[in-house]
């Protein structure tokens, strides 16, 4: 087999996160979540080549290492650097359901083009990735709506790995890419893609800013996960507002007319609501929220779960260089970032030119 590398878009939220996390979305009817794939890819490189054994050697971009023949056990992860844990459990988990391991040497590099803690989903992006990559290796996840399967055990490994439950659309976007809603009911989740149009138009209007702060997604969901469950009157509120706002949303993008002064509002409406009741917010957050804010963008909002973490802002076309122009000279990061179509993307190495 050719080398070949794995590329796995991250994602903006515009509306509807943390409804994606399964079951908390059967507490709200017909919950959505509205998100648009970036091209702030993870990357996975593979090559496979003749060996005595089997053996498997990972290395990521900051220079750390890891080879094993054995496939390591959870309590052997769990000791590593922090940079090879994720990593590492999803390559042997993978391997772990296989009978027979051949004997082959497979060499992985990856990399993410997100900031660690950009709350734009860059750790599940490398899953998906990892996964894909070792797919192609093994022939699985072959059949039309493999994406969907592929869905599920991304979902699990990071749940087992971090112990605590994860959502779904970190996961979807990476592997449908796109601009989409995603609405969660009993039995299932439906993806209703945007129309062409929509998604070029939204292109040009986005603008993701990195705050500087490592957000806490899986801290601040477990919390709203659990208050939920135990009933608590004010979170229960508060995802059913998000749910208003994101259902808002989405009938507007679908309507054709794009008031982009509504969309706006939509977005800047949801982090809001998030902010209020949840308390996802920081004063860095708040700093660059009342700085963007003072250049009449359309709307802002905190990307993911908060709690730092980048933030996703809706401007004119013709105000785009401006705003990016203050943010710099303010000392405020604007990633270079566009919307994708394109889902997780197996490509030769040879047709790298960079």
């Amino acid at each position: 087999m050719e080398p070949f590398k794995v590329i796995a878009p991250t994602r903006a939220d515009l509306a509807g996160g943390t409804l994606d996390l399964w079951p908390l979305f059967c507490l709200v009817d017909n919950a959505k979540t509205v998100n648009i794939a970036l091209d702030l890819p993870a990357i996975a490189k593979f090559s496979v080549e003749k060996h005595e054994c089997f053996k498997v050697e990972l290395k990521t971009h900051t220079g750390e290492a890891y080879f094993f023949e054995k496939v390591p056990e959870w309590e052997d992860i769990r000791k590593l650097g922090r940079g090879l844990q994720f990593p590492v459990a999803v390559i042997s988990r993978y391997l772990a359901e296989k009978k027979e391991l051949p004997s082959r040497l497979i060499s992985i590099e990856i990399e993410t083009k997100v900031p660690i803690g950009s709350g734009l989903g860059g750790s599940s992006a490398l899953c998906v990735a990892l996964a894909r990559g070792m797919a192609r290796l093994f022939g699985d996840y072959v059949d039309q709506g493999w994406q969907w399967k592929m869905m599920e055990w991304v979902r699990d490994l990071e749940a087992a790995f971090l112990k605590i439950p994860t959502g779904t659309q970190d996961y979807l976007a990476s592997l449908f890419g796109g601009l989409n809603c995603f609405s969660s009911s009993l039995g299932g989740i439906e993806r209703v893609g945007y129309p062409e149009g929509v998604f070029e138009a939204l292109s040009q209007r986005l603008l993701i800013l990195y705050s500087g702060e490592v957000h806490q997604s899986g801290l601040s969901n477990w919390q709203i996960f659990k208050d939920a469950f135990e009933g608590d009157a004010r979170t229960l509120k508060g995802l059913s507002e998000i749910n208003r706002v994101a259902t808002e949303l989405d009938g507007e993008l679908r309507a054709g007319s794009l008031n982009w002064k509504f969309i706006g509002k939509c977005m800047s409406e949801e982090w809001e609501v998030r902010r209020e009741l949840f308390q996802v917010n920081t004063p860095r957050l708040e700093e660059i929220m009342t700085f963007v804010k003072d250049m009449d963008v359309l709307g802002c909002k905190v990307c993911g779960a908060a709690q730092g973490g980048s933030l996703v802002v809706l401007a004119t076309p013709e105000s785009r260089s401006r705003i990016v122009q203050e943010c710099s000279r303010t000392g405020i990061q604007v990633l270079s970032a566009q919307g994708t179509r394109h889902g997780a993307s197996i490509l030769p190495i040879t047709a790298e030119k960079k």
